[in-house]
This record gives structure tokens, C-alpha cells and sequence, in this order.
């Protein structure tokens, strides 16, 4: 590309992502802020594509797939980590109740 038509690429990309971030921004804290996320009752609904042929839709659907599965292993290990962490919080008790049988301060 010659220089002329460089700038004309970088002038467009950069109108495209002007008009694309019109969402005002706004200074003050988050109406959410301070809220706790809520688990689901209901198993997500499954993912439909309409249309094979549109390939951004099938991309979407496959990141949306991806994304579910790696927040569910993201919950199954946080689970595994809390699990773990009460085992410990036990076997830390016993020993100090063991200590305090003894007499040990």
C-alpha cells in the first residue's frame, strides 16, 4: 500500500472504532458495585446456530461454548480449593486441640 492509502486505512479503523464506542461514560460507581454474583438455579439453554453458513455466528457460538466450559472448570477447582481448604482448617484444629491436651500454650 502506498502511504496515501496507509492513512486512509488507519483514518477509517480509527472513525470505525469512534462510532463503535458511542456508549457515554459515565464517573460514578457501578449500580453492581458491592453486589455478589448469584449462582443459577437453571442449567444455561443450549446454543443454536440458524444460519451454518454465517461463520461469525458460528464463531460466536463456538467462543460462547468455550467460555462456559472454562468458568464451570473455573467453579469445579475454586470448589476443590474450598474443599481443601476446610480439610486443612480441620486437621489444624485437631493438632491444636492435641497441643492444648498436652499443655502447650
Amino acid at each position: 500500500l502506498a502511504a496515501d492509502e496507509e492513512a486512509e486505512v488507519g483514518d477509517a479503523l480509527r472513525e470505525r472504532r469512534r462510532r463503535s464506542d458511542s456508549s457515554p461514560r459515565s464517573k460514578a460507581a457501578s449500580a453492581a458495585a458491592g453486589v455478589s454474583a448469584r449462582k443459577r438455579n437453571q442449567p444455561l439453554p443450549p446454543i443454536v446456530v440458524e444460519d451454518p453458513n454465517d461463520t461469525v455466528a458460528i464463531k460466536r457460538a463456538r467462543n460462547t461454548l468455550a467460555a462456559r466450559k472454562s468458568r464451570q472448570k473455573k467453579m469445579e477447582r475454586f470448589d476443590e480449593l474450598e474443599a481443601e481448604i476446610a480439610r486443612i482448617a480441620a486437621e489444624r484444629d485437631m493438632w491444636k486441640a492435641k497441643a492444648l491436651a498436652r499443655g502447650a500454650n
